[in-house]
This record gives structure tokens, sequence and C-alpha cells, in this order.
């Protein structure tokens, strides 16, 4: 991609959030905000205009990360990154629009997370151009 994708990280470990930074500006993504809560992710997509949200599943505060992915639904796709690999949550997400990946997971599994819910913002875009 020629125009690096926007994320947003919501993470309640700020070594965590600064980690993922770090590995995503690495491999040329652009990192515009971060937030600790869900109820500050939903906030911060709203003012930063990331293409693409990763957030964690369980934060402190009211709201999670998959209360997060579905109030963003439509506006923002959403990844959530979870240490609990379970099929329930991983349903759960789906219902919510996100993606779902376990934390650990490979690099690259990420990027190609991040690209393929970069595309799908960009085809939602494009449909909704009258034309």
């Amino acid at each position: 991609m020629t125009d690096a994708v926007r994320v947003l990280v919501v993470d309640d470990d700020a070594g965590l959030r600064t980690e993922l930074r770090q590995l995503l500006e690495d491999a040329g993504y652009a990192v515009v905000a971060e937030a600790s809560t869900g109820a500050q992710g939903v906030a911060q997509a709203r003012l930063a205009r990331p293409h693409v949200v990763i957030s964690d599943l369980r934060m402190p505060g009211e709201v999670s990360g998959l209360d997060l992915a579905a109030a963003l639904q439509g506006e923002v796709p959403v990844i959530i990154l979870s240490a609990y690999d379970d099929a329930g949550l991983q349903a759960r997400a789906r219902q919510a629009g996100a993606l779902f990946l376990v934390k650990g997971c490979r690099s690259r599994t990420i990027f190609a997370a991040l690209d393929r819910a970069a595309l799908d913002r960009a085809a939602l875009a494009c449909a909704s151009v009258p034309g």
C-alpha cells in the first residue's frame, strides 16, 4: 500500500501498546492514537479517524473490546487481540463485526489482518459513494 494504514491501538497494558506501536511503525503502519480503555478507544476512533482499530478484549471499565467493536461497527474495522483462545469469544467478535487474533500470534498474521481490514474499509467506502 502506498499510503500507510492508520491504526488506533487500544489496550490497558501500556507496555503492550508500546511494543505494538513499535512493531507496526517498523512495518510501515501509522499508529495515529492510543487508548487504555474501551470508552477511550471509541472516542479516539471518532477523533483520530483510523483505518483500523486493534483492541484488547478485556480492559478496565464498562466497555470491553467487544463493546468497542459493536459501537464502531460500520464506522471502522476492529481487530480484537486477546490472550483468550476461545471459540465462543471468537464468535462474539464476529457478531460484533470484528476480526479475532490471539496474543502471541506471528507479526505477519497481525499485518495480514490489518491489511485485510483496511481493504474491507476501502471497499465499504467505495460502495457508499453514489455513482
